[in-house]
């Protein structure tokens, strides 16, 4: 399976990350609060380029776990990153990446109908 679309999937849902932690992350509250580690590394996403369904739904997971844990301290930050989050799936349904190669899923349309749900 070709590479899909690498560059519009991967690197909206990194800057989603790193937008995290430039502006929750390093805060003093965050500090204060122990808030968790991002585990999304560069090396990680490489551990999965040669899956990319399951490369999708591990990097989404982790998108909505961590999420739950902004919510908790700052609900002025969850209500930003969400709407992030929501500009985010647009960029997904009108990219041309597919997953009809992938273990887990058979379709685009099934990948479209989980994003308009979780929304």
């Amino acid at each position: 399976m070709e590479q899909f679309n690498q560059y519009s999937v991967w690197g909206a849902m990194y800057a989603f990350f790193e937008k995290i932690e430039e502006e929750f992350y390093e805060s003093s509250l965050a500090e204060e609060q122990g808030f968790p580690e991002v585990l999304i590394t560069p090396s990680y996403l490489e551990d999965y380029l040669n899956d990319p369904g399951k490369t999708f739904f591990v990097l989404w997971y982790k998108i909505q776990e961590y999420l739950k844990e902004v919510k908790k301290l700052d609900v002025k930050k969850y209500t930003m990153f969400e709407e992030e989050k929501a500009k985010l799936i647009q960029l997904l349904i009108q990219s041309d990446f597919e997953f009809i190669d992938s273990d887990f899923f058979q379709s685009y349309s099934f990948l479209i109908g989980y994003l308009s749900h979780i929304k």
